[in-house]
């Protein structure tokens, strides 16, 4: 992120996809897979039953209704996806496949996400 005026968050609107801003709480509660982003309110919510039957392993790969998926890739191109709302995001899928400025306020954080090619 490049500083252009103190005290003010800018992005480039243009690539952006999401420009959220939640409490540290509700970061740390999606940081921790306790709640889920949903990238279209910019909220972060309570997770879903489905999203509860999700086990995420050490080495990255993805336990789902007696599934084995590879990959969080796999798991989200998976029928799972046709489940789950499409704004939703885990934290692994933020963090692999797309592209955050983050700014972190008094009691707030705000994220500009981008996903896709650029």
């Amino acid at each position: 992120m490049k500083l252009i005026r103190r005290n003010t968050f800018e992005t480039n609107s243009s690539s952006t996809h999401a420009l959220v801003i939640i409490s540290k709480d509700d970061y740390k509660a999606w940081q921790n897979n306790e709640k889920i982003l949903n990238l279209y309110t910019g909220k972060v919510e309570d997770l879903s039953d489905n999203d509860k039957k999700i086990i995420r392993n050490t080495d990255g790969s993805i336990d789902y209704n007696g599934e084995h998926f590879d990959s969080e890739y796999d798991f989200m191109e998976s029928d799972y996806y046709d489940v789950i709302e499409d704004g939703n995001a885990s934290k692994e899928y933020i963090n692999n496949y797309a592209e955050v400025e983050q700014k972190e306020l008094d009691d707030k954080i705000i994220m500009s996400i981008y996903r896709g090619e650029r």
